[in-house]
């Protein structure tokens, strides 16, 4: 190892050179360096330095994340070669609370994410290590954090899916860690991992999508269900959260997905929880979006079919139909477990007919709204829920529309007339019709976050763009296109440019059927 040393630490040149190192050289200097790192065995990266040290004590995981990524890894195949043996206390350090888990943690959080592009293997596998330990202690949570971290350092706008967000998708779902999800979720997925190219350091330091496939190791190979997996845990994390909207945007990817023949089993369930959100945020059923694939759409109609007559009986706003329905579908409900969102949806019932008095009336007594047939109270409740019932205690009805004025759901007031005798009077409601309890420093919130996200969203339609634009079929298109038309001008026919049309600016987009291959090269039907 002492010999080995000095050229583990040769490179990167540290301090750094006034003049930085080319593309070119980089590149050839760190594949040398993959190549000398390869071909030493384990055994040599935990025998020590010279005076008893530890390499990792030598190394700088932020300087020399190769080096070091290797030595974690003989690390840790050493302690669990030694577990159960006379050894087996080194078993012990790679628990979260050893020395060699806190190792692990830091490179996580500080390797150069330019380096271990040239060692994705070696990447994925301590990443799914790192999964693994906190699985066999039963504590998921653990594992979370340390995971994100490296996902956001490899690829900080995580925009392109890997096996990795599916792991950690999984890890929070089973430690319900949902919060701990949202800084990967909320950064949408704009490219499946590409067609292996020949290696460039240039791209790959630019453009993080350019390394990202199954070649390079950073990420297992996907197939087409993963990508349907990932969206549909997403809006389970958001459910959890009750970002109804944002689970719903998850919903829809999942549902609109192409597909050869009938549903599959994923994008179905997808489409009974679809149903039930847009109940939820709409107050009424929706309808599908135009794209969705006629053989998908047949199966939701047959095999969600009790969620959508749901709907329609939500629709017509007849409570005594949705008690009944409600009751009729309760053990399904519960068998495919949507019997919570069941409850939320009655409790929209409610609510959503609650707000649409103020479209009828500017003051209403609590009195009177308990006449109406669509008030049921407790709906969340463990115990079976109180269904839509005709008067419904006054006392109740009051709290309800109290918490839906405190929640920002209705906007109005409540006051108390002055009491007549003993008997306390209705309280009444005053409707203020129009903000549905938004706020005016609400409203310029959302249009503020509408504002970034439309800004978020121009951009990658820019980076999309572009790489379209260097695609082998967009480049072959316009070659195709300019023979046409210079046939065409030869026979005597029109001229696309005498007629306005620049074949070479021309923008190519989904509807033109052109499949960019670094989108789908990995997937498979």
């Amino acid at each position: 190892m002492n010999s080995l040393l000095p050229q583990l630490l040769s490179f990167p040149p540290h301090p750094p050179p006034a003049h930085p190192i080319s593309d070119f050289e980089y590149d050839k200097q760190i594949r040398g360096l993959v190549q000398l790192l390869g071909k030493q065995p384990p055994s040599l990266f935990v025998s020590g330095v010279r005076g008893g040290g530890d390499l990792l004590d030598i190394l700088d995981p932020s300087i020399n994340s190769l080096p070091y990524l290797f030595t974690l890894l003989a690390h840790i195949q050493a302690a669990q070669d030694h577990r159960g043996g006379e050894s087996g206390q080194e078993a012990l350090s790679i628990h979260p609370s050893g020395a060699l888990w806190g190792r692990i943690v830091e490179f996580l959080a500080k390797f150069d994410s330019r380096q271990v592009r040239y060692a994705g293997a070696e990447w994925r596998r301590l990443v799914e290590l790192v999964e693994a330990i906190a699985r066999a202690i039963n504590k998921p949570i653990v594992a979370v954090l340390p995971i994100r971290t490296a996902i956001l350092r490899l690829d900080p706008a995580s925009s392109t899916l890997t096996s990795n967000h599916l792991l950690f998708i999984r890890l929070c779902l089973d430690a319900k860690a949902f919060r701990n999800a949202l800084p990967i979720l909320d950064r949408d997925i704009q490219a499946f991992p590409s067609a292996p190219k020949p290696a460039n350091s240039a791209i790959i330091s630019q453009f993080s999508f350019s390394c990202i496939n199954a070649t390079s190791g950073l990420t297992d190979r996907l197939i087409y269900h993963h990508h349907l997996e990932y969206h549909l845990f997403g809006a389970l994390i958001y459910m959890g959260l009750k970002r109804w909207e944002r689970a719903l945007e998850f919903l829809t990817f999942v549902i609109v997905a192409p597909t050869i023949g009938p549903a599959s089993t994923i994008q179905v369930e997808a489409y009974k929880k679809w149903v039930l959100i847009g109940l939820v945020v709409h107050g009424g059923p929706m309808s599908l979006p135009r794209i969705t694939n006629n053989a998908a759409t047949k199966s939701y109609r047959e095999l969600g079919r009790a969620y959508d007559n749901f709907a329609e009986v939500f629709k017509s706003g007849n409570a005594t139909r949705l008690r009944e329905e409600f009751e009729v579908g309760e053990e399904l409900w519960a068998n495919e477990k949507n019997y919570g969102l069941m409850l939320l949806v009655l409790d929209a019932f409610h609510r959503f007919n609650i707000r649409h008095l103020e479209d009828t009336y500017s003051t209403l007594s609590v009195h009177d709204i308990c006449q109406r047939d669509f008030i049921a109270l407790d709906t969340t409740s463990q115990d079976l829920p109180s269904l839509p019932r005709v008067h419904a205690d006054e006392s109740a009805t009051e709290q309800y529309i109290l918490s839906m004025i405190e929640r920002g759901e209705l906007s109005a007031t409540l006051s108390h007339p002055p009491q007549k005798g003993e008997r306390r009077s209705s309280a009444i409601v005053h409707f203020v019709p129009g903000s549905h309890g938004i706020s005016e420093v609400e409203q310029l919130q959302k249009v503020e976050e509408q504002i970034e996200r439309t800004i978020s969203v121009t951009e990658q339609i820019k980076n999309l763009d572009r790489k379209f634009g260097l695609s082998k079929e967009y480049i072959t298109w316009v070659h195709k296109n300019k023979k046409t038309a210079a046939l065409g001008s030869s026979l005597g026919g029109p001229n696309p440019k005498q007629d306005g049309e620049d074949l070479e600016s021309m923008d190519i987009g989904w509807d033109a059927g052109i499949m960019d291959e670094d989108m789908m090269e990995d997937f498979e039907p």
